[in-house]
C-alpha cells in the first residue's frame, strides 16, 4: 500500500475550504454561520477554518453539552477555543430537553445517544 495519498498541500486545502465557506455565506446571502462546538478536534478545526473564512463577528459557536455525560474538559476546551478566536458562543445543556422528549420512550444507551445527536442537529438548524 502506498503512502502517496497522505501527501497534501495543506495551504491549498485550507484555501479551498475557506474559499468555499466564504463563497457559500455570500452566495446564500447569509449573515454568518453557526458551528457546533464540542471541544473535540473536528469541531475545533471547523470553527478555526470558519474564522479564517469570514469575520469572527459572523460566527456563533453553539455548545450543547449533556450534564453528566459531556466531559468537563470538552466544555473547557470549547470555551477556550471560542475565547481565543474571539468568537461568540452559546451553551445549551440538552439534558433536560432530552429527558422531556424521551420520557415515554425506550431508555437504552444506544437510542439515548442517537437521540442526543439528532437533538444537537436540530438545534444547529
Amino acid at each position: 500500500m502506498s503512502d502517496h495519498f497522505l501527501i497534501l498541500d495543506y495551504k491549498k486545502v485550507i484555501k479551498k475550504i475557506t474559499s468555499f465557506i466564504s463563497d457559500e455565506v455570500r452566495s446564500r446571502k447569509k449573515n454568518g454561520v453557526v458551528v457546533g462546538l464540542s471541544g473535540g478536534l473536528d469541531s475545533s478545526v471547523c470553527i478555526a477554518l470558519a474564522s479564517r473564512a469570514i469575520e469572527n463577528k459572523k460566527i456563533i459557536g453553539l455548545m450543547m453539552p449533556e450534564r453528566g455525560l459531556t466531559p468537563i474538559t470538552d466544555i473547557q476546551n470549547a470555551r477556550a477555543l471560542a475565547q481565543k478566536l474571539k468568537i461568540r458562543y452559546k451553551e445549551i445543556d440538552i439534558e433536560r430537553g432530552k429527558k422531556i422528549l424521551l420520557y415515554r420512550l425506550r431508555k437504552d444507551k444506544l437510542s439515548g445517544g442517537n437521540f442526543s445527536a439528532r437533538l444537537r442537529m436540530a438545534l444547529l438548524y
